[in-house]
């Protein structure tokens, strides 16, 4: 199944809207929801982070940015997806393995090879990682298909997309991450805040 949102306070509004166009409300004055990922380390996973609601791919990105790696938070790469773009996996209990109960392909004739991005969810409470990327014709197969490859990592639920629907960042380029010199306010240590509290007590033993 797919979701326009994988936020689950947007999935308890229960709105009536288009479903040929999922991001937007009867009246078109929504914006797209994406889902949004973050790599801290080189050798670590991407990491669903949270959403956000913007027009395009692009202007997600930039808002994700905003969001989720301001004030010094270690980040070397994003990638942003629509959310209507991933399909979930049905959600096990406990320490239930998803990966035993994946139901067969569901492929049709005009479904052609692609890479997909598979991500995992190792825990209730936690957040999605991305396992890897697998080719298949379907996101049902690319369950199938990560279950070959990832099946010795337990996960409770999975979601697939298609490759070409991610907006990746590139990794290279780490200037975009640097808070220019003039944008210093926006960061927490630019207010000396201690140096103002510790003068306020300073002043107040003096009286």
């Amino acid at each position: 199944m797919t979701h326009s949102s994988l936020d689950p306070r947007f999935q308890r509004l229960e709105l009536n809207y288009d479903e040929s166009k999922p991001h937007q409300s009867a009246n078109q004055d929504q914006f797209i929801t994406f889902e949004a990922f973050q790599l801290v380390k080189a050798n670590k996973p991407f990491e669903h982070v949270g959403i956000v609601h913007a027009p395009d791919r692009d202007i997600a990105f930039l808002f994700a940015k905003e969001q989720y790696s301001r004030r010094g938070n270690e980040c070397l790469a994003m990638a942003i997806v629509s959310s209507s773009d991933i399909t979930l996996s049905h959600t096990t209990e406990g320490k239930v393995n998803v990966m035993d109960s994946l139901p067969e392909a569901t492929i049709s004739d005009t479904d052609v090879a692609e890479t997909w991005a598979v991500f995992g969810l190792k825990k209730r409470g936690k957040h999605h990682i991305m396992l890897g990327e697998v080719t298949a014709l379907s996101a049902s197969d690319a369950f199938l298909k990560a279950k070959e490859l990832y099946y010795s990592t337990p996960m409770v639920n999975l979601w697939a997309c298609k490759k070409s629907a991610l907006l990746f960042t590139d990794q290279d380029d780490q200037d975009m991450w640097n808070t220019l010199n003039d944008k210093k306010y926006r960061d927490a240590i630019a207010y000396k805040s201690a140096d103002k509290i510790n003068a306020y007590l300073a002043s107040q033993k003096n009286q």
